[in-house]
């Protein structure tokens, strides 16, 4: 009889680990689609805050005159961010599983322009530009992607006009 109360238990004791591991698993697949979109979210907004303080940079040193420089840092952990001398902007993109700005529109936050994108129906790319009219940014054209990353602003006087600000990886 003693033999069959140590199995009985033993069985629950297995039961109950099942049940408990079940439904450790079914949290965590519900749970995970909301951490990734907080990430990628979470990354948005810094990028939104990283930019808007580059812009900063860019106008206090092309405002200072000639041969002013500033440093600026960059910690990229998702996405990339990409001097584009043929459009003259900084800009910034994500691709994400999430909707996180609707596909087609375009809003302005101060000086950045915010731009949602579908690509296909499990990926949309959210972009953040950063452009001047009065500006010409100039320096090497390339994309940084995760990492840390340092940036040189310098001022490098005026043409046609336009104050020639170089942006320029470290």
């Amino acid at each position: 009889m003693e033999v069959k109360i140590g199995a009985a238990n033993l069985i629950s004791y297995v039961l109950l680990i099942a049940i408990v591991l079940s439904a450790i698993t079914i949290v965590l697949k519900v749970a995970q689609p909301s951490l990734e979109n907080s990430k990628d979210a979470a990354e948005f907004e810094r990028a939104k805050e990283k930019l808007d303080a580059i812009d900063q940079k860019i106008r206090r040193v092309a405002s200072y005159g000639p041969d002013t420089t500033e440093k600026a840092s960059i910690e990229v952990k998702r996405g990339k961010y990409q001097l584009k001398r043929s459009n003259n902007s900084l800009n910034y993109w994500i691709e994400t599983k999430y909707e996180l700005v609707s596909p087609g529109t375009e809003k302005e936050f101060g000086n950045l322009v915010i731009s949602g994108e579908k690509m296909t129906n499990e990926a949309y790319i959210v972009h953040i530009r950063l452009s001047y009219e009065n500006i010409n940014l100039t320096g090497m054209e390339r994309s940084l992607g995760p990492g840390y990353h340092s940036l040189s602003i310098n001022n490098e006087g005026l043409t046609n006009g336009q104050t020639n600000i170089e942006v320029n990886v470290e």
